[in-house]
């Protein structure tokens, strides 16, 4: 993301280059670089990009508008932005130079691969924690009891520490949704059957909040084709299938449930499709 402003750091370098060609290949070369930057910026997209497409808005609204006490962790490549949108809330890492002392750095590289939980939540006193949702930090605080899932959208979910401070937040918004980015056939298996109807209702509650979960409503379908009921699971995967229809995952379910069904006319041409997206999947924004 950098490429079109690096012409800013090779200027010295090249004046330095061409000063014996005198003043005006000087010009030509910066005019040059200035030139394919903006080239480089264009191409990119980059001027009418929407910040709702690259960075977590949704998250940040939820934030601003319930009150978490205690202090929060959040993902260093989200710092910046973090602070930007909410200066008056001490972020836990950003891209300064100082975070880089006190070993602040590498303890949020380990908390982010759900290492050192207990030690690193102590040593700084966490009482929230933003993680983006493909993390093991996400699964790991997904599964831990002391920890309450609150939000889940495209891009992040937050997590609450079960200490005494957010209560009345885990009350009002926890939802129970373990595993949180394992494969469904693995949650299956490890929370067992008894359990399913539980994880359904609060697959259902994530997507009430949030419509346009992806990975929430798919992972919905799978529960209700797990059940036997492919008519809802369909209805899931169609509706994901309007907010994207680069997703061939949803494609692939369709098809086995139109199979399933007796349909095998719209089975095949769901697998086509499937086909055609596989490799354009993405279940996740703001993930490089």
């Amino acid at each position: 993301k950098y490429v079109p402003f690096a012409w800013i750091l090779i200027i010295a370098f090249h004046r330095h280059a061409v000063s014996a060609n005198g003043e005006q290949a000087r010009r030509f070369a910066v005019g040059a670089a200035v030139g394919i930057a903006i080239l480089v910026f264009l191409q990119g997209g980059n001027l009418f990009r929407d910040a709702s497409e690259q960075w977590p808005k949704n998250l940040v609204s939820f934030l601003k508008q319930e009150r978490i006490e205690g202090n929060i962790y959040n993902p260093y490549s989200w710092g910046g932005y973090l602070m930007w949108e909410r200066p008056e809330q001490k972020v836990f890492i950003d891209g300064r130079f100082e975070m880089f002392a006190d070993g602040v750095y590498f303890n949020a590289l380990a908390f982010e691969e759900g290492e050192r939980i207990d030690e690193i939540t102590k040593q700084y006193n966490l009482s929230a924690a933003v993680a983006r949702p493909w993390t093991a930090l996400a699964y790991a605080l997904s599964i831990r009891k002391d920890w309450a899932l609150v939000y889940w959208d495209n891009f992040g979910a937050i997590f609450i520490k079960r200490d005494g401070l957010n209560e009345k937040l885990i009350e009002h918004y926890g939802m129970d949704i373990p595993y949180l980015n394992d494969a469904m056939e693995a949650v299956v298996r490890k929370i067992g059957p008894s359990r399913l109807p539980v994880l359904v209702r609060n697959y259902e509650e994530a997507v009430r909040r949030q419509p346009d979960l992806l990975l929430g409503r798919f992972r919905l379908g799978m529960l209700y084709q797990k059940g036997g009921d492919c008519q809802r699971a369909i209805a899931q995967w169609s509706e994901l299938i309007k907010i994207d229809k680069r997703l061939g995952g949803a494609h692939y379910k369709l098809a086995e449930c139109y199979q399933m069904l007796g349909d095998e006319n719209r089975a095949a041409g769901e697998r086509a499709l499937g086909d055609r997206y596989a490799r354009n999947q993405r279940w996740w924004y703001g993930r490089l």
